[in-house]
Protein backbone atom coordinates (compact mmCIF):
# COMPACT_ATOMS: atom_id res chain seq x y z
CA UNK A 1 0.00 0.00 0.00
CA UNK A 2 2.77 2.39 0.96
CA UNK A 3 4.70 1.56 -2.20
CA UNK A 4 1.64 2.30 -4.33
CA UNK A 5 1.16 5.66 -2.64
CA UNK A 6 4.82 6.52 -3.15
CA UNK A 7 4.56 5.53 -6.81
CA UNK A 8 1.48 7.67 -7.25
CA UNK A 9 3.19 10.64 -5.59
CA UNK A 10 6.21 10.28 -7.83
CA UNK A 11 3.97 10.06 -10.87
CA UNK A 12 2.05 13.13 -9.77
CA UNK A 13 5.28 15.02 -9.16
CA UNK A 14 6.48 13.99 -12.59
CA UNK A 15 3.31 15.32 -14.17
CA UNK A 16 3.66 18.59 -12.30
CA UNK A 17 7.27 18.96 -13.41
CA UNK A 18 6.30 18.10 -16.98
CA UNK A 19 3.57 20.73 -16.93
CA UNK A 20 6.04 23.27 -15.53
CA UNK A 21 8.52 22.44 -18.26
CA UNK A 22 5.84 22.70 -20.92
CA UNK A 23 4.76 26.07 -19.57
CA UNK A 24 8.39 27.26 -19.56
CA UNK A 25 8.88 26.03 -23.11
CA UNK A 26 5.68 27.76 -24.18
CA UNK A 27 6.85 31.01 -22.55
CA UNK A 28 10.27 30.72 -24.21
CA UNK A 29 8.64 30.10 -27.59
CA UNK A 30 6.40 33.14 -27.11
CA UNK A 31 9.37 35.35 -26.18
CA UNK A 32 11.45 33.99 -29.06
CA UNK A 33 8.55 34.50 -31.44
CA UNK A 34 8.12 38.10 -30.28
CA UNK A 35 11.83 38.79 -30.66
CA UNK A 36 11.89 37.14 -34.08
CA UNK A 37 8.88 39.21 -35.15
CA UNK A 38 10.59 42.36 -33.93
CA UNK A 39 13.78 41.40 -35.73
CA UNK A 40 11.83 40.84 -38.95
CA UNK A 41 10.08 44.19 -38.55
CA UNK A 42 13.39 45.95 -37.90
CA UNK A 43 14.96 44.26 -40.94
CA UNK A 44 12.01 45.31 -43.11
CA UNK A 45 12.25 48.93 -41.92
CA UNK A 46 16.01 48.89 -42.52
CA UNK A 47 15.56 47.59 -46.07
CA UNK A 48 12.90 50.21 -46.77
CA UNK A 49 15.24 52.95 -45.52
CA UNK A 50 18.07 51.59 -47.67
CA UNK A 51 15.83 51.54 -50.72
CA UNK A 52 14.65 55.08 -50.06
CA UNK A 53 18.25 56.23 -49.63
CA UNK A 54 19.23 54.56 -52.91
CA UNK A 55 16.37 56.05 -54.93
CA UNK A 56 16.06 59.57 -53.53
CA UNK A 57 18.47 62.25 -54.76
CA UNK A 58 20.83 63.45 -52.09
CA UNK A 59 22.42 66.82 -51.33
CA UNK A 60 25.90 66.91 -49.76
CA UNK A 61 27.17 70.29 -48.56
CA UNK A 62 30.93 70.30 -48.04
CA UNK A 63 32.56 72.45 -45.34
CA UNK A 64 35.30 75.04 -45.57
CA UNK A 65 38.72 73.45 -46.02
CA UNK A 66 37.42 70.72 -48.32
CA UNK A 67 40.02 69.04 -50.56
CA UNK A 68 39.73 67.87 -54.15
CA UNK A 69 39.80 64.26 -52.98
CA UNK A 70 36.87 64.92 -50.65
CA UNK A 71 34.88 66.46 -53.51
CA UNK A 72 35.39 63.29 -55.55
CA UNK A 73 34.48 61.14 -52.57
CA UNK A 74 31.23 63.10 -52.10
CA UNK A 75 30.31 62.70 -55.79
CA UNK A 76 31.00 58.97 -55.62
CA UNK A 77 28.78 58.69 -52.51
CA UNK A 78 25.71 60.00 -54.34
CA UNK A 79 23.07 57.30 -54.92
CA UNK A 80 22.24 55.87 -58.32
CA UNK A 81 19.37 58.35 -58.62
CA UNK A 82 21.90 61.20 -58.44
CA UNK A 83 22.16 64.26 -56.29
CA UNK A 84 24.09 67.45 -55.68
CA UNK A 85 27.42 68.33 -54.13
CA UNK A 86 27.68 71.94 -52.94
CA UNK A 87 31.17 73.40 -52.60
CA UNK A 88 32.09 76.04 -50.01
CA UNK A 89 33.61 79.44 -50.78
CA UNK A 90 37.39 79.57 -50.84
CA UNK A 91 40.32 78.19 -52.82
CA UNK A 92 40.35 74.41 -53.26
CA UNK A 93 43.56 72.91 -54.63
CA UNK A 94 43.06 70.15 -57.19
CA UNK A 95 45.66 67.39 -57.63
CA UNK A 96 43.53 64.95 -59.67
CA UNK A 97 40.57 65.61 -61.97
CA UNK A 98 37.17 65.89 -60.37
CA UNK A 99 35.04 63.45 -62.37
CA UNK A 100 31.26 63.56 -62.81
CA UNK A 101 30.92 60.02 -64.12
CA UNK A 102 27.30 59.05 -63.42
CA UNK A 103 23.91 60.35 -64.57
CA UNK A 104 22.07 63.05 -62.60
CA UNK A 105 25.10 64.50 -60.80
CA UNK A 106 25.34 68.19 -59.95
CA UNK A 107 28.40 70.09 -58.72
CA UNK A 108 28.03 73.73 -57.79
CA UNK A 109 29.75 76.40 -55.75
CA UNK A 110 29.19 79.97 -54.59
CA UNK A 111 30.10 81.71 -57.83
CA UNK A 112 33.53 83.35 -58.08
CA UNK A 113 34.01 82.84 -54.36
CA UNK A 114 34.51 79.12 -55.03
CA UNK A 115 37.86 78.66 -56.80
CA UNK A 116 39.14 75.30 -58.03
CA UNK A 117 42.87 75.86 -58.51
CA UNK A 118 45.02 73.24 -60.23
CA UNK A 119 48.00 72.35 -58.04
CA UNK A 120 51.54 72.97 -59.26
CA UNK A 121 52.64 70.13 -61.54
CA UNK A 122 49.26 68.36 -61.45
CA UNK A 123 49.14 68.31 -65.27
CA UNK A 124 45.51 67.22 -65.53
CA UNK A 125 42.07 68.58 -66.33
CA UNK A 126 40.40 70.27 -63.38
CA UNK A 127 37.00 68.71 -64.12
CA UNK A 128 35.98 65.81 -66.37
CA UNK A 129 32.32 65.39 -67.25
CA UNK A 130 31.88 61.79 -68.38
CA UNK A 131 34.16 58.78 -68.33
CA UNK A 132 37.85 59.65 -67.73
CA UNK A 133 39.11 57.47 -70.59
CA UNK A 134 40.38 58.14 -74.11
CA UNK A 135 37.47 56.47 -75.90
CA UNK A 136 34.40 56.57 -73.66
CA UNK A 137 31.74 54.04 -74.59
CA UNK A 138 29.01 55.14 -72.21
CA UNK A 139 26.99 58.32 -72.67
CA UNK A 140 26.52 60.17 -69.37
CA UNK A 141 23.37 62.29 -69.07
CA UNK A 142 21.82 65.03 -66.97
CA UNK A 143 24.96 66.54 -65.45
CA UNK A 144 25.06 70.06 -64.08
CA UNK A 145 28.14 72.14 -63.30
CA UNK A 146 27.69 75.67 -62.07
CA UNK A 147 28.64 78.71 -60.03
CA UNK A 148 32.40 78.40 -59.66
CA UNK A 149 35.76 79.70 -60.93
CA UNK A 150 38.45 77.41 -62.39
CA UNK A 151 42.10 78.49 -62.20
CA UNK A 152 44.21 76.23 -64.44
CA UNK A 153 47.50 77.59 -63.00
CA UNK A 154 49.05 77.42 -66.45
CA UNK A 155 52.46 78.78 -65.46
CA UNK A 156 53.09 75.75 -63.25
CA UNK A 157 51.93 72.98 -65.61
CA UNK A 158 54.41 71.20 -67.89
CA UNK A 159 52.34 69.47 -70.58
CA UNK A 160 49.14 69.55 -72.62
CA UNK A 161 48.02 65.94 -72.05
CA UNK A 162 46.90 64.34 -68.81
CA UNK A 163 48.68 60.96 -68.88
CA UNK A 164 51.95 60.15 -70.62
CA UNK A 165 50.77 56.66 -71.68
CA UNK A 166 47.62 54.55 -71.57
CA UNK A 167 44.11 55.82 -70.85
CA UNK A 168 44.13 59.57 -70.40
CA UNK A 169 47.03 60.13 -72.79
CA UNK A 170 44.61 61.71 -75.29
CA UNK A 171 42.81 63.88 -72.75
CA UNK A 172 43.91 67.51 -72.79
CA UNK A 173 44.43 69.49 -69.63
CA UNK A 174 41.42 71.77 -69.94
CA UNK A 175 39.53 73.51 -67.22
CA UNK A 176 36.56 71.31 -68.14
CA UNK A 177 36.86 68.26 -70.38
CA UNK A 178 33.54 66.87 -71.63
CA UNK A 179 33.54 63.17 -72.55
CA UNK A 180 30.50 61.79 -74.39
CA UNK A 181 27.92 63.73 -72.36
CA UNK A 182 24.31 64.45 -73.30
CA UNK A 183 21.48 66.64 -71.96
CA UNK A 184 23.73 68.49 -69.52
CA UNK A 185 24.48 72.07 -68.61
CA UNK A 186 27.49 74.16 -67.56
CA UNK A 187 26.41 77.55 -66.31
CA UNK A 188 28.05 80.49 -64.57
CA UNK A 189 31.49 78.89 -64.71
CA UNK A 190 34.65 80.86 -65.53
CA UNK A 191 37.86 79.09 -66.60
CA UNK A 192 41.15 80.98 -66.74
CA UNK A 193 44.85 80.25 -67.18
CA UNK A 194 44.32 76.64 -68.28
CA UNK A 195 47.15 74.77 -70.01
CA UNK A 196 44.94 73.66 -72.90
CA UNK A 197 41.49 75.27 -73.04
CA UNK A 198 38.73 76.46 -70.80
CA UNK A 199 36.25 73.81 -71.92
CA UNK A 200 36.63 71.23 -74.65
CA UNK A 201 34.99 68.08 -75.98
CA UNK A 202 37.14 65.06 -75.22
CA UNK A 203 35.06 62.88 -77.55
CA UNK A 204 33.46 63.99 -80.80
CA UNK A 205 29.90 65.06 -80.05
CA UNK A 206 27.07 63.19 -81.74
CA UNK A 207 23.40 64.13 -82.09
CA UNK A 208 21.92 65.80 -79.02
CA UNK A 209 25.28 66.13 -77.32
CA UNK A 210 26.72 69.37 -76.08
CA UNK A 211 28.23 71.97 -78.35
CA UNK A 212 30.42 74.76 -77.02
CA UNK A 213 28.99 78.20 -76.57
CA UNK A 214 31.80 80.68 -75.95
CA UNK A 215 31.20 83.71 -73.76
CA UNK A 216 33.47 86.44 -72.54
CA UNK A 217 35.73 85.05 -69.87
CA UNK A 218 34.08 81.64 -69.82
CA UNK A 219 33.00 78.67 -71.86
CA UNK A 220 29.57 77.18 -71.33
CA UNK A 221 27.87 74.20 -72.90
CA UNK A 222 24.12 73.84 -72.76
CA UNK A 223 22.01 70.98 -74.04
CA UNK A 224 18.53 70.78 -72.63
CA UNK A 225 18.03 72.70 -69.40
CA UNK A 226 18.54 69.99 -66.84
CA UNK A 227 20.00 71.15 -63.58
CA UNK A 228 18.94 69.58 -60.31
Amino acid sequence: MVEAEVGTAIANNGLVLMKMRLNQIRDWVAVASTRFTRALAFAAIYLICLQAFATEPRVITLPMGTTGAQIQQALDMLPASGGEVILPPGVIEIHQPIVLRRDHQTLRGFGKETILRLADGANCPVIIMGEPVDNPQQTIRYLCLGNLFIDGNRAHQQRELWQLTGDGSQIHNNGITVQNVSDSVVQHVTSARCRSGGRAEGAAPGPNRSSAETRAGSRASTVGRYCR
